[in-house]
C-alpha cells in the first residue's frame, strides 16, 4: 500500500509516516522499485505504524525498540513484547476496535 493510502486510513498526515519513516521507526518491507520512492507497506508494517501512532508520547528511542521487538500473533490479534527488564506489554484487539 503507498504512503498516501496508509494515511488515509490511518487517519494521519502522510508526513507523520514520513517522519516515522525518516527516523527509523517503521520502514516500509517493500521497495517501490523506482529512484526517489519511499516503497510500499505490508498489513504487518500498517499494524507497526498504529502501534508507533499509539505510543505518542514516549521517547523516540522507545518506540523504536518496542516496534522492533513487537511479536505479532496474526491469529489472536494479541501483541506481546517481553524484554530483558520482565516488562511485559499486552495489548489486546478486536476486529474494528482501536487497540489501546
Amino acid at each position: 500500500m503507498k504512503l498516501s493510502e496508509v494515511a488515509v486510513l490511518l487517519g494521519v498526515p502522510h508526513r507523520k509516516i514520513q517522519y516515522l519513516r525518516e527516523r527509523g521507526i517503521v520502514i516500509p518491507s517493500q521497495g517501490a522499485g523506482g529512484r526517489g520512492r519511499a516503497g510500499l507497506y505490508t498489513p504487518e508494517d500498517i499494524r507497526k505504524l498504529r502501534l508507533a501512532l499509539d505510543l505518542r508520547g514516549l521517547e523516540e528511542s522507545i518506540v523504536r525498540q518496542i516496534v522492533q521487538d513487537v511479536a505479532w500473533d496474526q491469529g489472536s490479534h494479541v501483541h506481546n513484547l517481553s524484554r530483558s527488564t520482565d516488562v511485559v506489554i499486552n495489548l489486546s484487539c478486536h476486529s474494528g476496535e482501536t487497540c489501546s
